[in-house]
C-alpha cells in the first residue's frame, strides 16, 4: 500500500501536471497534426522520463539496439505489466505506435498520450472491430512512413509469479507481412516489480534485449502463426538467460549482499 501511495504521490502528480500541459501545447496548433511524429515523441519521451525521475527508479540494461534496422519496423514483445508501453517510451530512440486493449482507455491521461502517438484501441472480443482495427493500422503506417509500431502478441499480460510467456497470436504478424516490415522482436524481464508493492528496491533493473530482426525475405514463406512461434521460442530462450543476470544487477545497482537479493527475489516464487 505505501509503495501505491509514494507512486501517486511522486510519479502520479508530476505526470498529470506534465501530461496536462501537453494535452493544452496539442490543441494549440490543432490537434496532433500539428506537430511532427517526432516532435510528440520528444515531449511524450520528456514525460515518461521524468516519471522514472521522480519515483520509477528503473535502470535500464539494454542489449541489442545496434541490431535495430533504420525505417519503419513492427516491434514484438512479450507483456508483463501494464506500464510496457510506458517504459517502452523511456528507453526508445524513435515514434512508436502501441496496439492497446480497450481497458486502456479507462486510465487517465495514458490512452491520450497513446492516441497522440497514432496508438490504436482493440475491443479482442468484438471481431468485426479487430478487423477494422488492423486496417486503421496498415493506413497509419502508409501516412507516417517515420513510425514504427508495437505490439504484444500474446494478447494479455503473463501472470506471476513465473511470467511464463504465453503463446502468440499469429495475427498481430500481419502488421508486418501486410506493410512487409521487418520484425523486431523486444524482450523484458519482469517490468512488473516497478508497480509491485512487494518490491522496494532503491534501483530497478529493467533487462531490455532487441533481438536479431527478421526481414521479409526471410518470413515471406512462413505463414503467420509459424512466425509467431518461432519468435516466442527465441524470446523464452532469452528470457532464461534474462533471469540468470537478475540477481547480479539487483545487487549491484542497490549495493544489497546477496543473501538480501536473494531474499527479495525470493518472493517471485511464494507469489
Amino acid at each position: 500500500m505505501w509503495k501505491m501511495i509514494r507512486l501517486v504521490l511522486c510519479c502520479g502528480v508530476p505526470f498529470v501536471f506534465d501530461a496536462h500541459k501537453y494535452k493544452k501545447a496539442l490543441k494549440k496548433k490543432g490537434g496532433k497534426d500539428g506537430y511532427s511524429i517526432q516532435e510528440r515523441f520528444d515531449m511524450v519521451n520528456k514525460i515518461v522520463s521524468n516519471v522514472n525521475r521522480h519515483g520509477f527508479n528503473c535502470d535500464f540494461i539494454i542489449r541489442g539496439q545496434e541490431n535495430l534496422p533504420k525505417g519503419q519496423v513492427l516491434f514484438v514483445g512479450n507483456h508483463q505489466a501494464a506500464v510496457d508501453p510506458v517504459l517502452f517510451l523511456m528507453y526508445s530512440d524513435r515514434p512508436t505506435a502501441f496496439l492497446a486493449k480497450k481497458e486502456i482507455q479507462k486510465m487517465p491521461f495514458v490512452p491520450d498520450i497513446l492516441s497522440s502517438m497514432e496508438g490504436t484501441f482493440i475491443d479482442r472480443t468484438n471481431l468485426r472491430s479487430e478487423v477494422k482495427v488492423f486496417k486503421g493500422i496498415n493506413e497509419i503506417l502508409q501516412k507516417h512512413p517515420d513510425t514504427s509500431y508495437f505490439v504484444f502478441p500474446e494478447g494479455t499480460r503473463s501472470k506471476g509469479p513465473d511470467y511464463e510467456v504465453a503463446p502468440f497470436h499469429g495475427g498481430s504478424f500481419k502488421i508486418a507481412t501486410r506493410n512487409e516490415l521487418p520484425i523486431c522482436p523486444v524482450c523484458v524481464y519482469l517490468t512488473a516489480r516497478v508497480m509491485d508493492q512487494h518490491y522496494h528496491y532503491h534501483r530497478y533493473p529493467i533487462q531490455v534485449t532487441y533481438l536479431d530482426p527478421i526481414y521479409p525475405e526471410q518470413y515471406q514463406t512462413m505463414s503467420t502463426q509459424e512466425l509467431a512461434d518461432m519468435v516466442r521460442d527465441r524470446v523464452k530462450e532469452e528470457l532464461e538467460k534474462m533471469k540468470e543476470r537478475d540477481l547480479e544487477l539487483i545487487m549491484s545497482l542497490n549495493s544489497y549482499s546477496e543473501e538480501k537479493a536473494r531474499k527479495i527475489q525470493r518472493y517471485v516464487k511464494k507469489k
